[in-house]
């Protein structure tokens, strides 16, 4: 039997179509590709990371090879068996060497991995998002206005037109004025 409050809770939700917030993409731990040092595709060892904890706290290990890479996740309680998922490993040819990326549950490859109950995902699985972005065109258009004063405000004195600008002299803390 549900008790009283929690079920008048549940039902004000449901009601109110309220869900739990999205969660913020900077604040979900994230694994990215780059640090796992994946073997290269002419490598045909498997490399068991298990100090990967010290790093990733949420993981216990992972096992990297050239197109595979399992990560396995703690126990919760004694005798369970360890949560494993693994992801299909994808070489990106770039002008400079092969980068990688690993195949999400979706299908998309990304460089980012993100955790969130004991489950990795991409950012659009776990239907994270930024915090940063500017969320509005009236921000954006601000942030630009912002950015551009400022950077000639610098053009200005780095050509010398506020050349009499006042300059304080930290150890009397008085103000010297530069005569041109």
């Amino acid at each position: 039997m549900m008790p009283w409050q929690l079920k008048k809770g549940l039902e004000e939700r449901r009601r109110s179509g309220r869900t739990t917030p999205r969660p913020i993409a900077e604040k979900l731990p994230s694994i990215t590709v780059k640090s796992l040092r994946i073997p290269s595709p002419y490598d045909p060892k498997t490399y068991i990371l298990d100090n990967i904890s010290f790093r990733y706290p949420q993981l216990a290990s992972a096992k990297v090879s050239n197109c595979v890479v399992e990560f396995r996740f703690p126990p919760l309680h004694r005798g369970d068996p360890q949560h494993v998922e693994a992801f299909k490993v994808k070489p990106i040819k770039t002008g400079f060497g092969i980068r990688y990326a690993v195949h999400c549950s979706c299908g998309r490859a990304v460089l980012k991995l993100y955790c969130q109950h004991r489950h990795l995902a991409c950012r659009r699985c776990h239907n994270a998002i930024f915090v940063r972005k500017p969320s509005t065109n009236a921000n954006a258009q601000s942030l630009k206005q912002t950015v551009l004063q400022t950077s000639s405000i610098a053009n200005h004195i780095s050509t010398g037109v506020l050349a009499n600008a006042c300059t304080t002299n930290w150890a009397k803390s008085s103000c010297v004025h530069k005569e041109s």
